[in-house]
């Protein structure tokens, strides 16, 4: 997840984050990046109860310009902080506790001819706040799986899988031609259309 160091610049903590490796994701709209990501979080505490944050993506390699994301953070008394998973292969799926462990057990088996047709790449659209964003992602059959980037999806039914505990979903239309996929997100619903065939 990168290299970090922190500094206070008067009352606000800005960390520096650098050394990604390019299998991750920004959020969860799937926007990709490259190994030349920094990204700048700023910590500044308004009052007692509420922190502002605001984190500037740059990777030259993948956009135009830096972009910044505010985020507003609440202190919620009585509760346990949660630690933060991140995978880079689906065998590390297995260790992950809640819903992609149920969706491991719900798995079933889907012919490799159903999977071929989702295939390809989809563009998705998002919103920053800079305005709106579009970005790609890559939809790949190998060994009679689906996957995106790395990372394998999960059947859960013929268009239905689990991707990361996300429940991703393949839309047809009325000729049966694969048109897109979304899966929801606490923002609202991730979609992706699909512009070309792998």
């Amino acid at each position: 997840m990168g290299y970090s160091v922190g500094r206070w610049e008067g009352d606000t903590l800005v960390v520096e984050s650098n050394g990604f490796n390019n299998l991750t994701w920004l959020g969860e709209g799937g926007s990709p990046h490259t190994e030349a990501l920094r990204v700048i979080e700023r910590f500044h505490r308004s009052d007692f109860g509420h922190i502002d944050l605001q984190i500037t993506f740059d990777d030259p390699d993948t956009f135009t310009s830096p972009w910044t994301m505010p985020v507003r953070a609440n202190r919620v008394v009585d509760t346990d902080m949660l630690e933060y998973l991140t995978c880079e292969n689906e065998k590390d799926l297995t260790h992950i506790r809640g819903k992609t462990t149920d969706d491991l057990k719900q798995a079933v088996k889907v012919a490799p001819e159903v999977l071929a047709p989702y295939a390809g790449v989809y563009e998705m659209n998002g919103r920053q706040a800079t305005g709106s964003v579009r970005s790609t992602i890559t939809v790949s059959l190998s060994g009679g799986e689906l996957f995106i980037n790395k990372t394998r999806l999960v059947a859960l039914s013929d268009t239905r899988f689990s991707w990361e505990g996300r429940q991703l979903e393949f839309f047809k239309d009325a000729e049966g031609r694969v048109m897109r996929l979304s899966w929801p997100t606490p923002e609202g619903e991730a979609k992706g259309v699909r512009i070309s065939p792998r």
